[in-house]
């Protein structure tokens, strides 16, 4: 019966046959006839057939929330099980998003890798909105907080946002002294997930802490900052992001800061993981997360 509940609760969890059969490794077909066997030792019915989408009867709503936690917990102590203390086995599926991660996790995989071989890492880099049991991610970091009340969400940190260019673009535009100067300047646009095209910008002064809003509309949008270190050492541009995301270019002298004075935002980094109780292995790699970022 245990395989047939842990069947049911990601069936319940995606709402999709197709895709809880892909993630299960296992077909269709095998889901539907587990599923039936489940409801004929219950004794009830926990799936509406009748239904255009995946729906769960009011039966099946009390199972999913009596069980859930206990499978999943089970699941962990199983883990567990198979995790000696000399050996650490086993695989991780984690999503993280391509910049925030360039400089400050992906360098460093490689040490978790060498440091417990036995274990499979599957790194999705991905900006999207995450939810772990449609997704089937162990842990994840995102800049969007979750909708999904089944995860624990803590901010990791923030981030400021500054403005970056090239020595070659400031001997040939000149320097920035004001941000009212952005306007006669060539500043790479930031597009959203939903393709919306940003025109305007919190503005901040260090010194003094004043606010106000600044309006900038460019010639070039991008959805990928990675892309726009790029485009900034072109010498044709002045790009937004941190620091840390600029932390080779500025060691290098290949990209130095714009109006230093001033920053254009920040942005949150959420840890998010499964509510149930971690494995050891995620939680090893939760600390390893946690010193990359300095947290």
């Amino acid at each position: 019966m245990y395989d047939d509940l842990h069947i049911f609760i990601k069936v319940a969890e995606i709402a999709n046959y197709s895709k809880a059969a892909i993630l299960l490794k296992t077909s269709q077909a095998t889901i539907t006839r587990r599923l039936q066997s489940l409801e004929q030792e219950l004794g009830v019915n926990l799936i509406k057939r009748n239904s255009r989408t995946f729906e769960l009867t009011d039966k099946g709503k009390l199972v999913y929330e009596k069980m859930v936690e206990s499978v999943k917990d089970f699941n962990t102590t199983l883990s567990d099980f198979k995790e000696n203390k000399d050996v650490i086995r086993g695989t991780l599926k984690i999503a993280i998003p391509a910049a925030l991660s360039y400089e400050l996790i992906t360098p460093l995989l490689s040490k978790f890798n060498q440091s417990y071989p036995q274990v499979q890492l599957i790194v999705s880099y991905t900006s999207n909105p995450i939810d772990l049991m449609k997704d089937d991610y162990n842990l994840a970091i995102s800049t969007i907080l979750p909708t999904s009340q089944n995860s624990k969400v803590k901010l990791l940190k923030k981030f400021q946002f500054k403005l970056y260019t090239t020595p070659e673009y400031i001997k040939s535009h000149g320097k920035l002294k004001k941000p009212e100067d952005l306007n006669n300047h060539n500043v790479i646009g930031l597009m959203s997930l939903d393709g919306h095209l940003r025109v305007s910008y919190p503005l901040t002064n260090v010194k003094t802490g004043k606010e106000t809003i600044i309006n900038h509309q460019a010639s070039v949008y991008i959805n990928n900052l990675l892309h726009g270190i790029q485009l900034a050492k072109t010498g044709n541009f002045i790009i937004g992001g941190w620091d840390e995301l600029m932390k080779t270019e500025l060691e290098n002298g290949s990209i130095i800061p714009v109006l230093e004075d001033y920053l254009f935002g920040e942005m949150s980094c959420y840890f998010i993981r499964h509510n149930n109780t971690p494995s050891k292995l995620e939680n090893l790699f939760t600390d390893f997360i946690f010193k990359s970022l300095g947290v």
